[in-house]
């Protein structure tokens, strides 16, 4: 994944984003001018220039349209909507030599595009956590962090670690990272999860949280869920394969 655009928020205008098209999963969302309308804060920027020490950086732009994906055997358009900045041209004074630095800075997306892999063996309520949680990157990061933390506690619930006592008490997220790793006796699971954790409780207690730590929460329950729900499975295969071939010696 380039996490480029992830970790700036940003793109710019007729640039491949990086980001990967949600339908097909291998093309890139493109930007292109002809697809993007700007939006004046007309009233905004009207009192913003009558300020005795104006500066242009003051001027507030929103956008809407379309990406496009540049697979050819898809080719689907997403609506994407957000906050706009021109940065004036970069190049020869003459106008030959240059571009102009228009940056997008998307807030919505109508389909976002996925940030780690969704694969069909994770739990339909963990898928639903995830993609909802794409939609939130964009938009609040501290909400998204949130998203996060519930993902990891469902997980947990799919390997039967209790949310309350016999006696109706509820057991924390530390506690139950404990329980679960009483179960597997596994040292890294408990160390990533515990990790996730933080983050997560830093988009619960903080409103400043920031792309790079919910990138890393993500990278961190990429790897958890493909452990718990993918490879466990392909484990189970081979070991069944195994003692079967051991069984027939072969034959």
């Amino acid at each position: 994944m380039d996490t480029s655009v992830y970790r700036t928020g940003k793109y710019f205008q007729n640039s491949d984003t990086k980001l990967l098209c949600p339908d097909c999963n291998t093309g890139h969302l493109i930007s292109k001018k002809e697809n993007l309308h700007i939006i004046d804060y007309k009233h905004y920027n009207e009192e913003a220039q009558k300020h005795k020490e104006f500066d242009p950086d003051w001027l507030k732009f929103a956008f809407y349209g379309f990406l496009q994906c540049n697979n050819p055997d898809c080719l689907e358009k997403i609506v994407v909507s957000g906050n706009y900045e021109y940065g004036g041209w970069y190049g020869d004074e003459d106008g030959e030599h240059g571009m102009e630095m228009e940056e997008y800075y998307p807030h919505y997306f109508e389909r976002p595009p996925k940030i780690i892999t969704i694969y069909d063996k994770y739990p339909k309520d963990i898928q639903d956590i995830l993609k909802s949680s794409f939609s939130l990157f964009w938009l609040d990061k501290s909400s998204c962090a949130n998203r996060l933390r519930l993902c990891l506690e469902n997980v947990l619930d799919t390997f039967s670690i209790p949310r309350i006592t016999i006696d109706g008490k509820y057991i924390n997220f530390q506690t139950r990272i404990e329980l679960f790793y009483k179960t597997n006796n596994n040292e890294k699971y408990k160390t990533i999860l515990t990790a996730a954790k933080w983050i997560g409780n830093t988009g619960t207690h903080s409103t400043t949280i920031y792309a790079k730590n919910i990138l890393d929460a993500y990278r961190l329950i990429d790897f958890m869920l493909k452990e718990l729900y993918i490879n466990v499975d392909e484990e189970k295969e081979i070991l069944k394969l195994s003692e079967e071939i051991n069984r027939k010696k072969g034959i």
